[in-house]
């Protein structure tokens, strides 16, 4: 259907209205419009990883740093492994854990704060009292006044409300409680529970931030002493939820000292009353230790120097980052007090380039802000300096003194590489049999850095050197020579198994799995494996072809082998061989067989001044090894361990020793001489008991009847 003039202009008509008011829409609901007439009601005073912040009258989030100013209204949340701590203007602050989110709304008497998810915690013992705070999550409204609480609701389930200071009251619909100190209430579907906790923590504090130059900190926690309670524990994980458990320790006293690494961490206290005979808990509190490690200049170094001849240099500056750090500022003066500045940089990555400094000489420094604080890194200098003629091309591969042979020069796999300056456009390599290059047998020109070497060449050295073409006819300084050997085609070096190697099977079985593997050579190609019983690898008994450098072959039975792996041309012809190489698969060890002490044997070791460990030898064993155990529950204590050619061993060590319940494990080797073991037992354990057969006699203590006191 042709279409008319009229419907042409309707068609382009309604097509610009519609990508026009696309745009509109688009920019409207993107762009940031501010805080608009808001009032500012606090400030962002400590900010981890990924906090952001989205005004009333937009719909767009946005990162926010520190002591950047919260205006009312203003919508807060943290990511994974985040959190922010907020200070309002009447003193209260609201620390944000990992995924969390608020709203604030300010007005004259009161603070509301819309707690949507996560968990936050609200301190207010230097907030205004005439300013009243109500937090408020789905249908519930928790009021406080000069108290300090904690408050958790992740996604759908209950809410929990834990008062640390001071009290709080619950509204939800006609239910309406009072929550005092070191009370915790649980608000389900259907219930409001209040618990009182009796476990009562002291430090650290709830949401406590500690921040350490070290790569792990020693944590004090201390608590209330506990009071009718029996088998109490410290936990310390990773998750509210503690399944993530990073060290659990049954603990006696009011304290305990833990070195951590940087991360979060949710602590508590467990016990058993006494009375009810119940499992008790007490409040969990989170902890965020965050390492600050000095911030420092990575490059340029200090004293470096760059070059160059009609193209300012790249100047690529790096520093260390920060778990805290929200931005950093890179200054580039041309003095060391850096107050004249030449190029001042404010980004949040961890490095920036520069490509418009002159020849001079300048100093550089980074400064970064973060927990409150400005750091700023030591001052390096460096120099930069245009030169009449370019600095030589970089020699990268061949190494010097580099062998190929034959095969791998008719295949073209000698590839030369250099690294050039971004003035040369094109290099020149030249190639000769001396190192003078009077004898120059090839030159080429690459406009990259690399260059392939491919033809036929005698055996012997040969030299290569590299120059750059600069754009507009000269040259740069040549690079220094170096030499290359060409051989006659070499042999497959082989790594292992090595000849006459002795290889045992592992754990139970009776064939042994064997791994070969030789080393890398110069061409690409496939590699055949044989494994035979005879050394003219006549009679294969396994056969394997593969692209890489090693290969495992399974279910080898006991006997001699030999073996040898040929490198394959795409016709499947040999062009390269290893030698043949002969190796044993020997017998699997047996069992040793315990003596003394049997398994559940009773030791009185009253009359004893040593404790006789005994077995039988096996064949081909030379080496036994025996390590002893004291076993406290499912714990098995190590307690000494020895080695013997002997089917016997005698522990003198009597003072080690204790009455209860031992194990011992006995395990036998067939050791080369100054070799590992080539071959080994399974571990034999066996379990027994030392006891003293007589009891111990009650001390009398014998006095006269009539005491002189002077």
């Amino acid at each position: 259907m042709k279409l008319s003039r009229n419907d042409k202009t309707v068609l382009v008509a309604g097509l610009v209205i519609i990508v026009l008011f696309s745009g509109l829409f688009y920019y409207d609901l993107t762009r940031r419009r501010g805080a608009g007439s808001e009032e500012v009601v606090g400030t962002i005073t400590f900010k981890r990883q990924q906090a952001q912040r989205k005004y009333a009258s937009q719909v767009v989030w946005e990162d926010v740093a520190e002591a950047v100013p919260v205006h009312n209204h203003d919508s807060i949340r943290t990511a994974e492994l985040s959190e922010a701590v907020i200070k309002l203007k009447d003193g209260t602050e609201i620390a944000l854990n990992e995924n969390s989110m608020i709203l604030i709304s300010f007005s004259k008497n009161e603070v509301d704060i819309e707690f949507a998810q996560g968990s936050i915690n609200a301190k207010r013992g230097d907030a205004d009292p005439k300013q009243k705070m109500n937090i408020k999550s789905k249908d519930t409204v928790v009021s406080i006044d000069k108290s300090d609480v904690s408050l958790t609701r992740m996604g759908g389930t209950d809410l929990n409300l834990t008062v640390n200071r001071g009290t709080a009251k619950i509204n939800r619909g006609e239910t309406e409680k009072l929550i005092r100190q070191d009370e915790k209430a649980v608000l389900s579907k259907d219930a409001l529970t209040i618990y009182r906790l009796n476990l009562k923590l002291l430090s650290p504090t709830p949401n406590e931030h500690i921040t350490t130059t070290a790569a792990r900190h020693r944590v004090q926690f201390s608590w209330e002493a506990v009071r009718d309670a029996a088998d109490i524990h410290h936990e310390v994980a990773q998750s509210p939820s503690f399944g993530d458990i990073v060290s659990i320790r049954r603990i006696a006293g009011d304290g305990r000292t833990l070195e951590l690494p940087s991360g979060i961490y949710y602590w508590r206290l467990r016990a058993m009353n006494r009375k009810t005979r119940k499992i008790e808990y007490s409040e969990v509190r989170r902890l965020s230790i965050t390492r600050d490690a000095p911030l420092s200049l990575i490059s340029p170094h200090d004293g470096a120097t760059y070059s160059y001849n009609a193209k300012k240099p790249l100047v690529s500056f790096k520093w260390s980052g920060s778990e805290l750090s929200s931005s950093y500022t890179l200054t580039v003066a041309s003095d060391s007090s850096m107050s004249r500045v030449v190029q001042r940089i404010d980004t949040s990555a961890t490095g920036a380039a520069l490509d418009t400094l002159g020849s001079g000489t300048y100093y550089c420094m980074v400064r970064r802000s973060g927990a409150g604080q400005s750091v700023s890194s030591p001052v390096h200098r460096f120099t930069i300096t245009q030169t009449a003629s370019l600095d030589p091309p970089e020699l990268v591969f061949p190494p010097d003194a580099r062998q190929f042979n034959k095969i791998s020069l008719k295949n073209g796999t000698i590839t030369f590489t250099w690294r050039t300056v971004p003035e040369i456009g094109s290099s020149r390599i030249d190639i000769a049999r001396d190192r003078g290059f009077t004898n120059i047998i090839h030159t080429g020109t690459s406009a990259t850095n690399f260059a392939k070497l491919t033809g036929a060449l005698d055996t012997g050295p040969y030299f290569w050197r590299v120059t750059g073409m600069i754009r507009g006819g000269s040259e740069s300084v040549t690079s220094s020579a170096r030499q290359f050997r060409i051989i006659e085609s070499d042999v497959i070096a082989i790594i292992a198994p090595r000849d006459n190697a002795t290889i045992a099977p592992d754990g139970e079985d009776t064939a042994a799995a064997v791994a070969f593997s030789w080393k890398r050579t110069e061409m690409p190609g496939q590699f055949h494996l044989v494994v035979s019983r005879d050394s003219g690898l006549s009679s294969a008994v396994r056969d394997a072809r593969t692209d890489g450098h090693h290969q495992t072959v399974k279910g080898l039975e006991p006997g001699r082998y030999f073996w040898q792996v040929r490198q394959l041309d795409k016709s499947g012809a040999a062009i390269m061989k290893g030698p043949v190489v002969s190796f044993t698969v020997a017998e699997r060890m047996g069992t040793p067989v315990v003596i003394a002490p049997a398994i559940r044997e009773v030791v009185d070791m009253d009359a004893s001044d040593a404790l006789h460990f005994k077995w039988n030898r096996l064949r081909g064993a030379n080496h036994y090894r025996i390590e002893l155990f004291q076993q406290d529950g499912d714990v098995l204590k190590p307690i000494v361990r020895h080695t013997t050619r002997d089917g016997e061993w005698k522990m003198t060590e009597l003072e080690k020793l204790d009455v209860g319940n031992f194990c011992w494990t006995l395990q036998a080797f067939d050791r080369a001489p100054g070799a590992t073991a080539v071959r080994k037992s399974p571990l034999v354990k066996t379990c027994f008991e030392i006891t003293l057969g007589k009891s111990l006699r009650k001390t009398k203590l014998k006095s006269p009847r009539v005491i002189y006191v002077k």
